[in-house]
Formats: structure tokens, C-alpha cells, sequence
């Protein structure tokens, strides 16, 4: 994998990224309930990821915003269920 020079608009939506993710993981807090499974959790925390970059991004479609290349976090594996 190459490593890229960033530019200052790519930092910002970095940091802006971030600052949504941090959001959604603090709301996290009261959105949980005894008996929820780590499925409806999932579902709950993508929809608020879409959500809340279609918003900020101001855009309709979420495969469609400006950071869309960049990867945050990969919320696809899971350490609990690795071999």
C-alpha cells in the first residue's frame, strides 16, 4: 500500500470524520439497552455512520461522499469471532 501526502481539505474531513465517530460511539452510551443483540447495535451504529456523513458531507447519497476513499475504521471484522 502506497502512502500518500494528504492535503489540508483531506485532513479536515479526516478530523471531521473522526469528530462524527467519536458522536456516534458517545451516544452509543444511551442508545444500548440490556437485551439488545450485537446485531441491532450494528444496524444502529451504520445507519447513524450514513446518516451523519450525508449530512455533514451535505450529500443525498452516502457511497457517494468526499471521503468515501478513506478508510477510518473497518467495522467489518470483528476480534471476538476471529480464529
Amino acid at each position: 500500500m502506497q502512502h500518500r501526502i494528504k492535503t489540508e481539505a483531506q485532513i479536515q474531513a479526516m478530523r471531521e470524520g473522526g469528530r462524527i465517530i467519536a458522536q456516534i460511539y458517545a451516544d452509543l452510551k444511551t442508545y444500548v439497552q440490556p437485551g439488545m443483540s450485537e446485531l441491532e447495535i450494528d444496524a444502529w451504529v451504520a445507519t447513524q455512520i450514513k446518516k451523519q456523513f450525508t449530512l455533514c458531507f451535505g450529500r443525498c447519497d452516502f457511497d457517494n461522499t468526499p471521503v468515501t476513499d478513506h478508510i477510518f475504521m473497518d467495522f467489518r471484522f470483528n476480534p471476538m469471532y476471529s480464529k
